[in-house]
């Protein structure tokens, strides 16, 4: 027999990992042994679902909704009924069923939330029975709210008006009984006037107590039997728009009493919120990020695990690029002064990442010091810490000039005399040249002067031409015009081009690179 518990735990990995043939063999060995585990049948479920085989998927999250209910795993079950919801939209009744399945877990506000969605689903359809018993059951669950059970009756009064105003056999109150049998005698004596006798006492009680389509109805059937009846006539003509209104009116009322049934809900609900935090995480691990995030606005108000709360809440943000919602987020976890300093050490760290990924490197360097003085091995806040430090400390070194500094041009002798004819100076430009411009330690740029050289013959083309005192004085400090004199201006800008250094970029930090690390 192989072993279970390893079977599951690869399983799991391979899950995870989303390498989903091979997880799909590790669960269907695992169900072999236990077929009833809702926890394998709903990962079952989820591989079909990601290899894009809906209709087995389907089937299985049915199975898993079976399975969960007999097995009491609740929070699977409303896994599934979302899972559901998510492909077939038209199976509205599965959200009253996880309204009944939050409110197994004892989280009211869940259940009410879920009850709410189907309301407004049959609100389309008009289902105004079924609305008013959801509306029952939400007063159920919360019976410490007076106001919230005095709009219930409201909303079941108006509701039975609705009913039974659009039916024509729709249940009658006792007391218009014996009319109605009245009726049915004269129908069966066959006496023709004691029958339209009957039948106009008839619509005048089911006129007075407000019965008004089934008044008309009774109006219309004394029509056929005596077309020229003016009373009946008289009453239809009145009751054609009247009926309309009547209606229109009720069902006014019943969505009011409804919306003023749905505010009072929220004035007080008095519950555990540690579970919301269970159902997140759960909700996360199946893929439902969107619905994660909602309980965690649940988690976060209150219990135990509320820090955590805040934590996994501000990572589903960070998860999604919006890093200034992370950033409110952890603010309003840290200004929580209830809990020990070591359980605020995440808020820090995602505070951190935060920081890091809107270029605060400062910020987020403030933030992990606080994690690194709490815990030094907390996931990588060490290499984090010394990365940022670095980059921020070569940010802030000056920047290197991108050309040599401008050196004051000294004050000329008047020129020398031109050279006897005899003599000719030939234009090399590497003899007319300036200087050297060499770097010293210190990354001050100075001149450096050539040595004279001798007059140049005609004959020595290759020997550089003499240098006289005057001009060995002007190249002391040569500015761009006297280079480009020498014939020597594009050295002068590759030499400070040499001389520049490149200002080094900060390394670019990027969620998807560094990673989340998750609880």
């Amino acid at each position: 027999m192989p072993d279970i518990a390893r079977l599951k735990e690869q399983a799991r990995l391979f899950f995870v990992k989303g390498e989903w043939d091979k997880a799909r063999r590790a669960v269907e060995q695992v169900l072999l042994f236990e077929s009833e585990n809702p926890e394998f049948n709903l990962l079952l479920a989820d591989i079909y679902l990601e290899t894009s085989d809906d209709r087995r998927g389907l089937d299985q999250l049915e199975k898993v909704l079976r399975i969960s209910e007999k097995s009491q795993d609740h929070g699977r079950g409303i896994v599934a009924c979302r899972k559901i919801l998510s492909i077939d939209r038209e199976r509205i009744e599965l959200y009253n069923k996880c309204g009944d399945l939050y409110s197994r877990l004892g989280l009211k506000s869940g259940a009410v939330r879920e009850w709410l969605k189907y309301i407004d689903q049959l609100k389309l359809r008009q289902d105004y029975a079924a609305i008013n018993v959801v509306y029952q059951k939400i007063s159920g669950i919360l019976p410490e709210n007076q106001i919230l059970k005095d709009l219930a009756a409201r909303v079941k009064s108006i509701a039975e008006q609705l009913l039974s105003d659009t039916s024509e056999n729709a249940p009658e109150p006792a007391d218009i009984a014996p009319y109605r049998r009245l009726v049915e005698v004269a129908l069966k004596m066959g006496q023709p006037k004691k029958i339209i006798e009957t039948q106009l006492s008839y619509a005048r009680v089911l006129q007075r107590r407000g019965l008004l389509k089934k008044a008309k109805a009774v109006y219309q059937k004394i029509l056929e039997r005596e077309p020229g009846n003016e009373e009946a006539l008289s009453k239809i003509l009145m009751l054609r728009d009247n009926t309309d209104q009547d209606q229109t009116q009720l069902r006014e009322d019943f969505y009011e009493a409804g919306r003023q049934f749905q505010e009072a809900i929220w004035s007080k609900v008095e519950e555990r919120y540690e579970p919301y935090y269970e159902l997140a995480v759960l909700f996360r691990y199946h893929g439902l990020r969107d619905d994660a995030i909602v309980e965690l606005q649940q988690a976060i108000k209150g219990g135990g695990r509320q820090l955590k709360a805040f934590e996994l809440l501000a990572m589903s943000f960070l998860e999604q690029g919006d890093f200034g919602l992370a950033k409110e987020v952890l603010h309003q976890g840290l200004s929580i002064k209830k809990f020990l300093d070591n359980e605020y050490v995440g808020l820090h760290y995602n505070l951190g990442l935060a920081h890091e990924q809107m270029g605060d490197l400062a910020k987020a360097i403030s933030e992990y010091e606080q994690v690194y003085i709490i815990d030094i091995t907390y996931k990588d806040v060490a290499s984090r810490l010394r990365r940022l430090e670095a980059q921020l400390k070569a940010q802030s070194l000056p920047a290197p000039s991108a050309a040599a500094p401008a050196v004051p041009a000294p004050v000329l002798s008047p020129p020398l005399a031109a050279p006897p004819k005899e003599t000719a100076i030939l234009p090399q430009p590497q003899a007319a040249a300036a200087a050297e411009v060499q770097k010293t330690g210190t990354d001050q740029i100075r001149p450096v002067a050539p040595p004279v050289a001798e007059t140049a013959v005609l004959a020595e083309p290759a020997a550089p031409p003499a240098a006289t005192d005057q001009e060995a004085v002007a190249t002391e400090g040569p500015s761009r015009e006297n280079l480009a004199e020498a014939g020597i201006q594009e050295q002068a800008e590759t030499q400070s081009e040499e001389a520049a250094t490149e200002e080094p970029e900060p390394d670019n930090i990027y969620l998807k690179e560094q990673g989340l690390s998750f609880l």
